[in-house]
């Protein structure tokens, strides 16, 4: 359900999704649709995120806001995909995601180097990513239950190389981790990866699969040939934090 913010003569002025964004309050799908929109964000949402479009946000940042992230929704058709499955690169097995968030966790942490997109602004040690990502991930308590066309790809020495975790978004199928391990894995593994949980899905019965991409991250490339389009693209800030 949307919610209204007023501007101080009482008018309408932005409309949005309430939700919750790496535990701040999240206004998703911010709209403006009334005067004096930008003082009610900046007065009324103190501490929260906030997901608009791009001119309204680059605004916010010129006010002070600091940016979280800049990126496309994206969307698959799945009722029309290739009967063939994908194959996965020689010495590696396509797997259900059977493993711990132990095994998981090394290739998860060392995808986004320094340079990338999408490499965090802050160091992150492993027990912070392991109980405010990884760990709810897996169990459904984030974003929503992982659903069983989610996938590793793990070399013959064992080792977790990559992965796709796609789980059950307000009853959306949604790609919430695409991953893979610079060093142990051989480049296009996420690509021969997501296709194959793609087909996954298709035999489930999902119809529709979504994922957001980071501006500029050289993967919606990938995405993009895998039958993903862009359908929304929005900017994310918080607000009254120094960037």
């Amino acid at each position: 359900m949307r919610q209204i913010r007023a501007n101080d003569l009482g008018i309408a002025a932005i409309s949005f999704v309430e939700g919750v964004r790496d535990g701040r309050p999240w206004a998703d799908y911010l709209q403006v649709i009334g005067p004096g929109a930008v003082e009610v964000i900046l007065t009324q949402l103190q501490g929260w995120a906030v997901s608009t479009d791009v001119g309204l946000g680059q605004e916010l940042i010129a006010r002070g806001a600091r940016r979280l992230r800049h990126a496309h929704s994206m969307y698959a058709d799945l009722t029309d995909l290739p009967s063939a499955p994908s194959a996965p690169p020689e010495g590696v097995r396509f797997t259900p995601v059977d493993r711990s968030p132990d095994d998981i966790y090394p290739a998860m942490s060392l995808a986004y180097p320094p340079g990338h997109p999408d490499h965090p602004d802050e160091p992150r040690d492993r027990d912070e990513v392991m109980a405010t990502d990884l760990i709810p991930l897996l169990d459904g308590t984030l974003v929503g239950p992982l659903m069983p066309c989610s996938a590793l790809a793990v070399n013959d020495q064992g080792a977790v190389v990559a992965g796709v975790f796609v789980n059950d978004f307000k009853t959306v199928p949604w790609v919430t981790e695409v991953f893979r391990h610079p060093e142990l894995s051989v480049p296009g593994t996420g690509g021969r990866l997501l296709r194959h949980v793609q087909l996954q899905a298709a035999a489930a019965g999902v119809t529709r699969l979504g994922l957001a991409v980071t501006d500029g991250n050289p993967a919606q490339r990938v995405y993009s040939r895998l039958g993903f389009t862009v359908t929304h693209t929005s900017f994310t800030v918080v607000i009254g934090e120094t960037p």
